[in-house]
């Protein structure tokens, strides 16, 4: 850089060709270069003719002709002028600034920051990205002409604010659409409140479907969503949504759903539901988790599930429930309160069940496992307590017998207390453990463990209080081999394999369970237990709906495998310790079983595997159930479903090609995903679904969905999208269009358009996260 001083000598001699000059005025550096340069010493007059540019820290401006104030520090700038800054382009034929106050006007130019662009006849820059304009159009689009513009006769912009136009048309291809006396435009980057644009569909159920939503971004950390709209073949709708966030493990959103259902085979006019996600950081760091779903009526998960994500539709239940978590150094504790709709008690269908059982509260404390005066054993204490409610009585009629069904074990009787299934009790658990480890030759280790679990129940006077527990004796034994592989990837220098087989013995030598009219109605019939705690897992399990391996005199053998590569680190960092395969495999023999007749023996429990592959681009999983002798385990004629299986096996498999987002706000996905789900064991299951999206370029990205039943060879459903992204990056469009089994339609447009120039979120990313 050229001193101010040097500057002054070589300028006095008039005309400098070819020159480049800097000068220092009010501590201000400023810098010139031209192909001729004349300086005024007397007014302090510069005047650049010929690839004219001035330069100050952060901007610069170029033209033909530029006149140069010192004493002012004012520029006019004539002829192809071109100014840059930090975040700001303009172009016009005439620019006039202050170079202090960086104010001035701009005829015939353009002002663009990169996300939206903004032409007019005279353009005042009035202070830091604050302009006022005359005549002016307003896009965000790339391509020319715009795919979409806003003109007005006055516009005041200022960015990261509003643009507040008067006189608006807004214009599709340079052609007026439509005309608007005033709007108010979000020139912001960040959440802001304002319409969002109308969510479009059509479904057989439903019929044509439209919605305007409202979006009030209140604060920093909060905002809302208010919704009206009209469902053809219903009635009018309504939507509410509310958030918040305070921190990473402090956030929530809560829904509301309106429906006028005029249709005749609703249970009601009025349907409705709500949903609350919670969690919350308290005090004394308790974590705080809430699910809440609730409906106006039964049928309602099955009608509007999809469209509220109110689950349901294909459960029993609809479950809400609220827990308190606390984890110190020495204990954990978990407080919970669960609350139960059955979806399938249709003779009152508005209602709420009273039969239902409930589980609150729902406590357990976890003393962590100490080594009490520094020896080498472990002990550990588990409490528990559960309180199951029923509000409408404390027992059940056992409804198959009072049908007078074929298939119950008694004749059709009225409650008998002790066989009809009692529904109401507190009941608390106490589980001391002790284990100690072994290490031989630094590969094999051995774990032998004991513990009693105790349970005492209380049924409220309605039955006698029940104590009631068993000891169970384990040792476990495992041999862990591992070698590391050295590769020829920099990326990947390493690979570890870890193999691990391990064989465990568990015994239940002491059962403590006197005769009382609950465990008499837990052997009368699978299913009159609150949970499997209230089973003692001595020998088979009794079920295939609620499984457990049999504890009683039983060994376990099972292997386990991994592959661990390591990631080589960037800038001195710590490498990285990916698991990208999994495998584990086991199964029980239950040497109980050979004490029974060959013609029910089942010595061997269901053998289990799973697979996991996680790679740079694939994803793999695949959970596999083998049934030995299951006509055995589910008795002549006992299978609800046709020819059962042993055999149970789901799996699903994804491979990215790509998926990212290009020109920083398109999305960009090549995709495949397809998973496989057989169960004749306890179902009748033999599906087949895959996805496919697959982006053509940037513009185009059609999406493909279907599922397939082997079984019954019939599509079960089958759906497809076309997201649409032009050229311009200043709109989306997205087409999507379904249909189920039961010929139930749906259709859904959905169009964003990028409003500020950062992406395509509804006002301004107005749905994006909020801050905290």
């Amino acid at each position: 850089m050229r001193s101010a001083a040097f500057a002054v000598l070589i300028a006095w001699a008039g005309l400098c060709p070819n020159s480049t000059h800097a000068a220092d005025v009010d501590s201000k550096p400023l810098h010139w270069s031209s192909e001729h340069t004349v300086w005024d010493r007397r007014k302090d007059l510069v005047t650049l003719v010929g690839s004219a540019r001035v330069s100050q820290p952060g901007e610069t401006i170029e033209a033909e002709r530029i006149t140069l104030n010192l004493n002012s520090r004012t520029l006019d700038a004539f002829g192809k002028c071109t100014y840059r800054a930090s975040d700001t382009l303009i172009e016009a034929k005439e620019m006039h600034f202050n170079l202090d106050t960086r104010t001035g006007t701009i005829v015939a130019g353009r002002v663009t920051n990169g996300r939206f662009q903004l032409e007019g006849e005279r353009i005042n820059k009035l202070g830091e990205g604050r302009f006022l304009t005359h005549e002016a159009v307003y896009t965000t689009c790339r391509d020319c002409p715009g795919s979409w513009s806003f003109s007005g006769n006055d516009v005041d912009l200022q960015v990261e604010g509003y643009a507040y136009m008067s006189g608006v048309t807004a214009n599709l291809k340079g052609t007026p659409v439509f005309w608007l006396p005033y709007a108010i435009l979000p020139i912001k980057s960040q959440r802001q409140t304002g319409l969002l644009f109308p969510r479009l569909g059509s479904s057989t159920i439903h019929g044509f479907r439209v919605l305007l939503p409202f979006f009030w971004a209140i604060g920093r950390s909060t905002d809302m969503t208010f919704g009206a709209g009209y469902f053809g073949r219903r009635g009018i709708r309504g939507e509410w949504e509310g958030r918040y966030s305070l921190g990473p493990k402090s956030s929530a959103t809560a829904n509301f759903f309106y429906t006028h259902d005029r249709t005749l085979d609703s249970p009601t006019d009025t349907r409705w539901a709500g949903k609350l996600l919670q969690r919350q950081q308290l005090p004394w760091s308790i974590d705080e988790k809430l699910r809440v779903y609730e409906v106006s009526d039964n049928l309602y998960p099955v009608e509007f599930g999809s469209e509220d994500s109110i689950p349901g539709r294909q459960e029993p239940v609809l479950a809400s429930d609220l827990s308190l978590s606390k984890q110190a150094p020495g204990v954990s504790a978990y407080i919970a309160a669960r609350r139960y709709r059955n979806l399938l008690n249709f003779d009152d269908p508005l209602g709420f069940d009273g039969r239902t059982v409930q589980d609150y509260p729902k406590v357990a404390v976890n003393l962590n496992d100490t080594r009490p005066f520094g020896g080498p054993v472990s002990v550990g204490l588990n409490l528990g307590l559960d309180d199951f409610l029923r509000p409408a009585g404390p027992f059940d009629s056992d409804t198959c017998a009072t049908s007078g069904s074929t298939t119950c074990l008694g004749p059709a009787t009225p409650p008998v207390p002790g066989v009809d299934p009692v529904r109401e009790a507190v009941r608390t658990s106490i589980t001391p453990s002790l284990y100690t480890t072994f290490h031989l030759w630094d590969r094999i280790s051995v774990v032998p463990s004991a513990e009693y679990r105790t349970y005492f129940y209380n049924f409220h006077e309605a039955l006698p209080n029940l104590e009631r527990g068993y000891l169970r004796l384990g040792a476990l034994a495992s041999l862990t081999m591992e070698k590391v592989y050295d590769t020829d990837d920099p990326k990947i220098p390493k690979i570890k394999h870890v193999i691990q087989p391990q064989i465990s013995y568990s015994r239940i030598p002491i059962i403590q369970e006197p005769n009382h009219p609950f465990l008499s109605q837990v052997k009368y019939r699978n299913g009159y237990v609150f949970d499997n705690q209230d089973l003692v897992p001595f020998g088979r399990s009794p079920s295939l709906v609620n499984y457990f391996v049999p504890l009683g005199n039983s060994l376990t053998y099972a292997v386990s495998t991994q592959l661990i590569r390591k990631r080589a680190a960037e800038d001195d960092a710590e490498p990285m310790y990916q698991q990208f395969v999994d495998f584990r495999a086991g199964q029980t023999v239950d040497f109980l079983e050979f004490d029974k007749d060959e013609t029910i023996r089942a010595p061997f429990s269901r053998l289990e595997a799973y697979l996991g592959v996680k790679l740079d681009r694939l994803s793999l999983t695949s959970q596999y159930y083998y049934y030995p002798d299951l006509e055995k385990i589910l008795g002549s004629g006992s299978s609800a479903f046709p020819n059962p299986s042993p055999h149970a096996v789901s799996s699903s498999l994804t491979y990215i090609l790509e998926k990212s987002l290009h020109q920083e706000i398109l999305r960009f996905e090549r995709s495949f995903s397809i998973s496989h789900t057989w169960n004749r064991v306890n179902a009748n299951t033999h599906n087949l679904s895959g996805t496919l999206t697959y982006s053509l370029n940037d513009n185009w990205m059609p999406a493909l969905s279907a599922s397939y039943d082997l079984l019954n060879q019939r599509l079960l459903s089958v759906s497809g999208s076309l997201l649409w992204q032009p050229l311009g990056r200043c709109f989306r469009l997205n087409l999507s269009v379904s249909q189920t089994v039961d010929r139930r339609q749906d259709w859904s447009i959905d169009f964003n358009i990028n409003l500020t120039g950062e992406g395509f979120g509804p006002v301004g990313q107005a749905l994006g996260g909020l801050g905290t």
